[in-house]
């Protein structure tokens, strides 16, 4: 299967209009949004967000890889947890075929072979919706989560580097408040260019300066905000995942190995968030936990079992 060197997204206007909520106070609440992040959200969502909190300690997940005390207050300290299991890494590589078959189609609506292919293909959709992922996902945020988008990074030898960035930067979402699941397909190690983190770094907003010609992306974090030498490699079996939020300073180097590195970015929202773009014309969100209280934002159902992408296939370039 030949490279190709997806973007989050194509470079968007930041001019997004605002989403009207009523005029009303509201308390700081101690979650895993910073306070200052808190503070710039409008009444409407911060109220939404303490129905969902107690003091210090997210609302119970239903399933049972609920997060403890710890791992919370570790999420709001340093904006990441993980890596987790989600399945062995010979579970794993019994669906890589079936992932790579996945990619070498590309779907008639949305038009991308790597992005939102949970629209298409229940294989995809249930990596992105595993107990494992929604359960941890439920005890940081509460109840109610939405899938936006689903994304997979390749990165095959030679891959250029991806910059240090917050994802939000290229984000048409307001709020701006996501948390994103990354799951190892392949070994993520620091030869073929793991992840790094910047732990701590999404308690303050970076400002996103033009990237050059070596990197993947249009835009990256301006290094005169941050430190990359606290940068942390997460290093990953197959079937492993990490958490982070909007705001978490990340990035790869180039693939200087011999071995790919394919990994599922899972995006998931809350529904007092408004999309204010979308993918494509058949974008749309699946409720992964509780109900969607909102009504922001277009809803469907998720492929069902046994869809496979249907598509011709195609070369990737």
């Amino acid at each position: 299967m030949g490279s190709f060197y997806p973007c989050l997204v194509p470079r968007q206007r930041k001019e997004f209009p605002s989403v009207a909520w009523p005029d009303r106070t509201y308390e700081a609440l101690d979650h895993p949004l910073s306070g200052d992040v808190l503070n710039c959200i409008p009444p409407g969502p911060a109220l939404y967000l303490r129905a969902s909190y107690q003091r210090g300690v997210a609302v119970e997940s239903p399933g049972q890889n609920r997060l403890s005390t710890a791992e919370i207050e570790s999420f709001k300290s340093d904006g990441f947890l993980g890596p987790y299991p989600m399945m062995s890494p010979a579970e794993m590589a019994d669906l890589t075929p079936e992932i790579e078959a996945v990619l070498a189609t590309t779907p008639s609506g949305h038009q991308k072979s790597w992005h939102n292919r949970h629209l298409d293909c229940r294989l995809i959709f249930d990596l992105a919706s595993s107990p494992a992922i929604v359960d941890r996902m439920a005890s940081l945020y509460g109840p109610d989560l939405l899938l936006w988008r689903t994304s997979f990074f390749v990165k095959d030898p030679g891959a250029k580097r991806i910059p240090w960035h917050q994802d939000f930067n290229y984000w048409p979402l307001e709020p701006p408040v996501i948390v994103s699941a990354w799951i190892a397909i392949d070994p993520a190690t620091v030869e073929n260019s793991c992840l790094q983190i910047l732990p701590g770094s999404h308690r303050k907003v970076i400002p996103h300066i033009k990237a050059g010609e070596e990197m993947i992306f249009d835009e990256m974090g301006d290094d005169r905000y941050y430190d990359p030498d606290r940068a942390v490699n997460l290093e990953m079996a197959p079937g492993e995942f990490i958490l982070f939020n909007e705001r978490t300073l990340h990035h790869s180097h180039p693939n200087q190995s011999d071995r790919r590195r394919i990994a599922l970015a899972v995006r998931v929202i809350l529904p007092f968030v408004s999309v204010l773009k979308w993918d494509s014309p058949d974008h749309l969100l699946h409720l992964l936990a509780g109900s969607d209280r909102m009504g922001f934002n277009r809803m469907g159902d998720p492929p069902v079992a046994g869809d496979r992408a249907i598509a011709d296939e195609k070369e990737l370039a």
